[in-house]
């Protein structure tokens, strides 16, 4: 009997364990990962150096690690994507899609889990018939987080690198037929998508998607990952119609909605 009660105790241990490890891993945030050469040599679970091809256990010349590996930056651009607009929404008035005819950006992934050096620019942009010109972000950097850890879906947070959370993002003009000119400075922070859990590349599609969040004041871009709350995008409006004083405090919800394929250093996101 004793020894059945310590086996039954030993097992509901594990189990504890187990449950607690599980608990861990679900909780943690996504990070980086790259394929590289094993120290000391053939100790690793793959024999490719794209760790595709899995060997013997613990013989292989590769495994997959956390970190950026060499760090190289990523860049990608989009030409004549009608998705590509920066939104912003003015609550019972309209909504404002500056559409870009090209956009691209670049940046840096550093260990274990950020990203730095992220400028975004789009180009051929025009709002009401009126021109924008190029629209280029300031510096930016962030984070990877879980938007959906059940269906392996991250995000990455951007906001200025300078003033993270609550600097400029960017500004603007649009000018229009009648000869005005409105203003647009936009600041917070926002999320745009990466795929997770998959094989380990040079290339990824980074997503930004407008979509209802946080009230009916307008659309932005996710504001959240699993593990807190990142931000949104708001943007004043300087014009003739505000009296070419910047309103309203605080700024109206925007977003971006673009989508860039990007090529960089191989990587995954686990």
């Amino acid at each position: 009997m004793r020894r059945a009660a310590k086996v039954l105790a030993t097992a509901v241990s594990a189990i504890a364990v187990c449950g607690a490890l599980a608990a861990a891993a679900l909780a943690a945030p996504p990070a980086w990962h790259y394929c590289g050469k094993t120290v000391p040599k053939n100790t690793g679970n793959y024999s490719d150096k794209a760790c595709s091809l899995g060997s013997e256990p613990g013989q292989g010349k590769y495994e997959i690690f956390e970190g950026v590996g060499k760090g190289k930056g990523f860049k990608g651009k989009v030409t004549g994507d009608i998705n590509n607009a920066v939104q912003v929404t003015i609550p019972h008035k309209a909504e404002l899609h500056v559409e870009c005819g090209k956009s691209s950006i670049s940046g840096h992934p550093v260990a274990p889990r950020g990203v730095a050096g992220v400028r975004i620019t789009f180009s051929k942009c025009e709002l009401l018939g009126g021109s924008c010109g190029t629209i280029s972000t300031e510096a930016l950097s962030g984070e990877l987080g879980w938007l959906d850890q059940g269906t392996g879906l991250a995000g990455v947070s951007l906001s200025n690198e300078a003033e993270p959370d609550s600097g400029l993002v960017a500004q603007f003009s649009c000018v229009f037929s009648n000869g005005q000119t409105a203003k647009f400075r936009s600041n917070g922070a926002f999320i745009g998508e990466l795929a997770a859990n998959g094989p380990i590349g040079k290339e990824h599609t980074l997503f930004f998607r407008l979509a209802e969040y946080l009230g009916e004041d307008g659309p932005t871009n996710p504001p959240a990952f699993e593990e807190g709350f990142v931000g949104t995008l708001q943007t004043e409006v300087n014009s003739p119609e505000s009296k070419f004083e910047w309103t309203p405090e605080g700024g109206y919800r925007s977003g971006l909605e673009a989508s860039f394929p990007t090529k960089g250093e191989a990587l995954s996101i686990f």
